[in-house]
């Protein structure tokens, strides 16, 4: 499990992103992710020889592992690390974090219209306030509808993503995210869905839906608050 250890700048990793898609490697493991960087032996102290690094548009510090071809390898590899100290380790779906990355953000204009829950790319939303990790009766009613489709077509999976905005320390907003999606897959299994047919992601503040702060540093509450989010899709 050789992998140079390396920063990668924002053309380099998305000259990464197009190889690995060529080559149809679909996930990949994001070891942790701070708001401070830390050194190699921090990973090579606990037996990992070599990972990828990436700064966010957020300013958050995340740690990579490589790409693999089904989700299957990549929970093979994430038990491993589970097993060597790392507390969240969070499989990333290569294909959803591509259409991330293509949506429009607000980073200039400090917002744009949030789409709706007709989402071309099938993403359906659930908002929560900031810091929080209770359903509100406005995502209640949204799980309800899911839930239903659930029931009516047993054999669909679900995708279950948590995020957060940029306000906090990254550790504990990985936390956080890890409970919104919980919370919300719990919603499902207490009402009769088969917890294998459900699947959480936990993302922290590494992928804001939008631009937590303007060009100038000043914060965008009406974006924060989509940044604080569970994301559901069916595979």
């Amino acid at each position: 499990m050789k992998i140079h250890y390396r920063l990668f700048g924002p053309f380099i990793a998305l000259f990464f992103g197009a190889v690995q898609a060529l080559s149809a490697q679909d996930f990949k493991i994001q070891i942790a992710a701070f708001a401070d960087s830390v050194s190699e032996s921090y990973f090579t102290d606990r037996g990992i020889e070599g990972i990828t690094v990436n700064q966010s548009a957020g300013g958050v510090w995340q740690y990579f592992l490589g790409y693999y071809n089904t989700r299957e390898e990549a929970e093979s590899i994430q038990e491993q690390l589970l097993d060597r100290g790392f507390s969240r380790p969070v499989i990333i779906d290569m294909l959803a974090e591509q259409v991330l990355s293509e949506l429009n953000c607000a980073y200039a204009s400090g917002f744009i219209a949030p789409i709706d829950d007709d989402d071309p790319n099938g993403y359906k939303f659930v908002l929560f306030e900031r810091g929080k990790t209770n359903l509100d009766d406005k995502a209640v009613k949204k799980l309800d509808k899911i839930l239903l489709d659930l029931k009516a077509n047993p054999k669909k999976e679900l995708r279950i993503m948590g995020f957060t905005d940029n306000v906090g320390d990254a550790e504990s907003n990985m936390e956080t995210s890890s409970q919104r999606a919980k919370i919300v897959r719990n919603y499902f299994i207490d009402r009769g869905v088969l917890a294998i047919r459900l699947f959480i992601e936990a993302y922290g503040e590494s992928e804001p839906w939008y631009e937590n702060r303007d060009m100038n540093g000043n914060e965008l509450p009406e974006n924060q608050r989509w940044n604080n989010r569970v994301m559901l899709k069916y595979k």
